[in-house]
Formats: C-alpha cells, structure tokens, sequence
C-alpha cells in the first residue's frame, strides 16, 4: 500500500551523536541488579493489555517506571514545569522537538520467565480484587503471567548522578513493579543478592519529609506509609493488602463501620457511600425500591482513589453503565492514576503489607462528576457529611480519603512509618 506526504528523512548533522561519543568524557558507572517478581503480572507487553513472549521484562517499561521515581523523588526540587522537564530531560532523555539521548543505560537480561496464566481470577480472595482485568467475564480481559520471573537489571549512567540513579532505584524496587497495575501491588519485585538488597535498603530508606507545597504530580516528598504485621512470603502480605482495600470500599456488614448493608439475602444490601444516590440523583432515575439513604452535598470521595470510576447498577428503575470522571472546564480527563500504591514490601525476615499515599496537588479547576452530565459534576475536593439514614461512618473522621483511608488502616492494625 502507498503512503503520501511521507515525511524527508533527517540529515546527518540532525542525528544523535553516537553513544560512545556522547559519554567519551563521563565517567560512567555501573550498577547491577538480581531481581525476582514475586506477584503475578498483568500485561506489560508492547501491545496493551498483552504479554510479551520475546521480551518477558521489557526495557522501556522499566525505563517509565525508572522516571516516574526519579520525578516523585526530585521533582520538588524543580520551581516550575519548564525546569522539571528540562532536568529530567539531561538525565533520561527528551522527545518531540526537544529530543536528547538518556544519560543512563538500562538493559535486561532474563534468567528464568514465569508461566502464563490462564487460571479465572475469583473477587473473593487470592488477590482477586486487584487482578479483575484478567476475568474472562472482562472485555479484552488481560493476560496475565504468574510470579518467579528472575531477571538481572543493568544500568550504565553518569557516575555524578550515582546519588540519584541508587536512590531512583530504591523507590522503585520497593514502591513499582513490572506490568500493569503496579500500584495495585502487581508485578512486585525482591532483590535476591546481598548486593541489591544492600542498595534497596529499609522501608525507612527513602526519604518522605515534606518539601514545600504539593505539585500536580506524585511525590515521595510528604507521602504517607502505613505497614502491617511481618509475613513469610510476599503473596501472603499483598493478598492481605489487597483485601484490606477491597474490605474499605466494599466490606459487607451490618455496622455503619462496612461499607454496604449486609442486606436479606445473598446479594449484598444498599452500599453506604454516597456516590449511588449522588448519581440516582444526577440522572433522576431510582428503583422504586432504592429510597435514597443520603441526603447531603453532591460528593464523589471515592475519586480520590482515581479516576475514571466505571460501573453499573443492578438495573429495576436505576441507572445502568455509568462513568464518573474528572474535567477541568469543559475538557475531560482521561485518566487520573491513583496516588495510592498497595504492596509487599520485602523486609528483614519476610515481607509485610504496605499503603503508599502520595503527595500529590489536585490540578487547578478539577471537577468531577458524570460523563456527558454537566449538571453533576462538583469540585474534587468535595466532601460528604452524615446526612441520611445510612452512611459510611468512617468517612466522618476526616475530610479528605487520603486522611480517612490511611487513618482506618491505622485503626485496623497498621502503624505509620516515620
């Protein structure tokens, strides 16, 4: 098949220079790395929502992840958007116009993959609430591959960044992963020599003091970690995270403290977040049988979690599919990724369950509400208040989920890391 308008190719002079030109007179310097993924992974191929047979640990993943923890590291350091860029930039390289080579070298080499998986994922337990993308009962629904893949991490950088490179990969050997869903605790990664457990650390390693206001994008700098009692294997303290969230947002019980009434018979009762009658309301269609139970300030606190929020109703007079999003204005976001990551964190003896809230500023004017319903949406921080018969009582102890969430784990057992 023809193309038209292809575009000229570059001229010589326009090309990078060559890698052994550019470094001719860096000192570079050297780091390796033995790593094991010890949670399942989801995706993280080169096509979306697709494992890779060639490359089971790709490259340019591990690069995405390398500086998002560089910038949720040191991005505070940077007084505006214009700097961050150009800083980060020098350090792992530039696109588009502004196209510079990465100072830092990074390659793979795998040492044994882990199986696929083809196994149906249940919600109610093993991990499942954080592995529903890999239900069949799912559109598209992602592969997944089980945990044990080894695989050593080689890096080759400037040895005046050796402070920053180390500390990069610190957080994101504690904090990231491989694959999708990392900050669901997927694709969670051990080091396996003494050698990089040396340069990992402690989960007091990183440093998480407040530097200045939060920015719009995620820091370190101010997050919040919570960790639980220590357990001899990684699945055994990601499944327990897992189902501490799954607990909060969809625990069933009689008591204000669950998130849903335990209802009359196996379906679970009336939920007791506001959202369901916040969007009853906006759509002004309720099941005759669905008396709405709260009656306060229009509020979507379970979009702090993220954002989009897609879901339905079981139907009867309510709304069907509907989709809670964030906009600034008139336009729409596609995505705002959760500032939470839940994990198993490898410590002395064992691993343990861990919640990571970032630091991170809502973008000036975000609103949310309903897709394609300009009447619902309110600003972000919108919080509801106990009015009505049924309410979540935890979400009365604070006024944001950030606050809420990580002071329930507190009351659950978990303790606060300084």
């Amino acid at each position: 098949m023809s193309r038209k308008n292809v575009p000229a190719p570059p001229g010589l002079a326009d090309l990078p220079r060559a890698l052994a030109e550019s470094r001719s007179k860096t000192h570079i310097q050297t780091l390796k790395l033995t790593l094991k993924i010890v949670t399942p992974v989801l995706g993280g191929g080169y096509r979306a929502r697709q494992l890779d047979d060639v490359d089971v640990v790709r490259v340019g993943g591990i690069r995405g992840q390398l500086r998002f923890w560089w910038r949720a590291l040191y991005g505070h350091e940077c007084p505006d958007a214009e700097a961050l860029f150009d800083r980060e930039s020098k350090l792992w390289g530039g696109v588009a116009t502004d196209a510079t080579r990465s100072a830092v070298k990074v390659s793979v080499s795998v040492a044994s993959g882990g199986m696929k998986d083809a196994s149906e994922p249940s919600l109610q337990g093993n991990g499942g609430y954080a592995l529903w993308p890999a239900r069949s009962a799912g559109t598209n629904p992602t592969a997944q591959r089980r945990k044990d893949t080894t695989f050593k991490l080689n890096l080759d950088y400037p040895s005046a960044a050796d402070d920053e490179i180390k500390a990069t990969v610190r957080a994101f050997v504690q904090f990231g992963g491989i694959g999708s869903r990392t900050r669901r605790g997927l694709g969670t990664l051990l080091a396996t020599d003494d050698t990089t457990a040396a340069i990992v650390g402690s989960i007091e390693a990183i440093d998480r003091r407040e530097a200045g206001g939060a920015r719009t994008f995620p820091s370190l700098r101010g997050a919040r970690l919570v960790v639980g009692e220590r357990t001899d294997t990684a699945m055994k303290a990601w499944e327990f995270a897992v189902g501490k969230l799954q607990k909060f947002r969809q625990g069933i019980g009689t008591s204000p403290a669950t998130a849903r009434n335990k209802g009359q018979g196996t379906p679970p009762g009336r939920s007791r977040w506001p959202e369901p009658d916040v969007i009853r309301d906006a759509t002004n269609q309720r099941a005759p049988a669905h008396a709405r139970l709260y009656a306060g300030p229009r509020a979507y606190p379970r979009g702090q979690f993220g954002l989009p929020i897609v879901g339905r109703f079981g139907g009867g007079g309510d709304p069907t599919a509907f989709t809670v999003v964030g906009r600034i204005g008139t336009r729409s976001l596609d995505r705002l990724a959760s500032p939470l990551i839940v994990k198993a964190m490898q410590v002395e003896g064992g691993f343990v369950p861990a919640f990571l809230w970032l630091r991170r500023a809502d973008p000036k004017g975000l609103e949310v509400g309903l897709d394609k319903r300009p009447q619902s949406f309110v600003a972000a921080s919108a919080w509801p208040t106990g009015e009505g018969s049924m309410f979540f009582a935890p979400l009365s102890t604070g006024t944001s989920m950030r606050e809420v969430f990580m002071n329930w784990l507190v009351q659950e057992g978990f303790r606060s890391v300084p």
